[in-house]
């Protein structure tokens, strides 16, 4: 895998990539987006040796992963060509500066919070958590403009989760809060408020149609959901019938048992977990002297988990994030990804935000990380 890199200088405090553009959240509270597929045009002409690869690794990034490039890519010469190229250029890193890009202010938006704490898009919808609550914002992305707005609560938000057409809310002491069925998909009536559904919350993820819910790093609880199939009006075959959450039952402890299976299985004791944290598919624990472990599901064992150690990530773990074959998990001081039971370092410097975008057409295989200087754009590229 070689990692081919883009620098944005900039202060930011976020980034995100949705509907052919990268939105860079400013120290001061502002949203610019710059797109993307004119922005690599631009340099492919400004910086020939980058030409085509960029597109390729940034604006049409799902190509990388496409039938017809499969396809392609079965030619030995192609392939090769192919290879040499992203091998030319791995590890290195285009850093652009003012000239190279504009980013254009998203029009109608406004927000004062003192600080921004997460970020969230989903249905055309970006989602805030703040210092002042949850936000929530529809938006035309072809005018770039804020057609309307909302608080949902005034609730410090300190991170948000989005999917199966509920938002959660995740606001420490105020709660685990959970608006279902945000966009009307089984329910033409107007949208209902927040719900509580969990008494204490630092942050959320989903498992399956399920969510997990955390107290704090290490203290993960299961919410059970409620689903129901809905059909959608005037939508492609394909993209015609939704999973919607209807509700979560109240939390059960220790969700899928994985921290107390880590203790008999693997003699880690409960006071050596450092973070826990789920993918839709699996867990990720590491420790602060056993290492770092992924737990999965299985049918070999009574317990219904297997887990297994991928070494050590250098710095305290404090997220990880899906992407394709693996998983890129974000350290104090470092970057990586785990790939094939392996972790690759991604990147040498103290991310403050990083994004992943499993759910995205386009960006898949890209990160996004935000670090004191600016934001890297970063694209895992496979052997053809």
């Amino acid at each position: 895998m070689k990692s081919i890199r883009l620098f944005l200088p900039g202060e930011f405090d976020d980034a995100q990539l949705y509907m052919g553009h990268l939105l860079l959240f400013t120290a001061d509270r502002d949203v610019r987006a710059v797109e993307l597929e004119p922005l690599t045009s631009r340099l492919e002409t400004r910086y020939s040796e980058w030409r085509g690869l960029l597109t390729l690794a940034f604006a049409r990034n799902d190509w990388l992963g496409s039938g017809a490039m499969t396809a392609i890519g079965r030619n030995a010469l192609v392939a090769e060509a192919l290879n040499m190229g992203f091998e030319r250029m791995a590890g290195k890193v285009l850093e652009l500066d003012d000239a190279d890009f504009e980013a254009l202010h998203l029009e109608g938006f406004r927000q004062e919070a003192s600080a921004i704490l997460d970020s969230v898009l989903y249905g055309a919808r970006m989602y805030l958590g703040t210092t002042e609550g949850l936000y929530h914002y529809d938006i035309d992305w072809d005018a770039l403009t804020v057609s309307s707005d909302a608080k949902r609560t005034d609730a410090r938000c300190v991170r948000a989760t989005a999917e199966y057409g509920a938002i959660n809310a995740s606001c420490e002491a105020d709660g685990l809060l959970t608006g279902y069925d945000e966009f009307g998909w089984r329910d033409r009536n107007e949208r209902e408020d927040l719900v509580e559904t969990a008494s204490y919350s630092v942050r959320s993820a989903f498992l399956g149609t399920d969510l997990v819910n955390y107290e704090t790093p290490v203290e993960p609880e299961l919410l059970r959901a409620s689903v129901a199939d809905v059909e959608l009006d005037g939508q492609e075959l394909r993209q015609a019938k939704r999973k919607v959450v209807t509700g979560f039952s109240r939390p059960e402890a220790d969700a899928r048992g994985v921290v107390t299976q880590l203790e008999e299985q693997r003699s880690v004791p409960k006071d050596d977990v450092q973070f826990v944290w789920n993918s839709s598919r699996a867990f990720f624990l590491n420790t602060f002297s056993h290492g770092f472990f992924t737990a999965t599901r299985t049918s070999t064992n009574a317990s219904g988990i297997t887990f297994r150690r991928h070494g050590r990530a250098h710095g305290r773990v404090v997220a990880v994030h899906p992407f394709p074959k693996g998983w890129v998990v974000e350290t104090d001081f470092r970057l990586y990804v785990l790939s094939s039971g392996k972790l690759i370092e991604l990147l040498d410097r103290e991310p403050m935000s990083v994004r992943t975008f499993e759910g995205s057409k386009r960006y898949r295989r890209l990160v996004a990380a935000t670090v004191e200087s600016g934001v890297y754009l970063i694209s895992a590229v496979a052997d053809f």
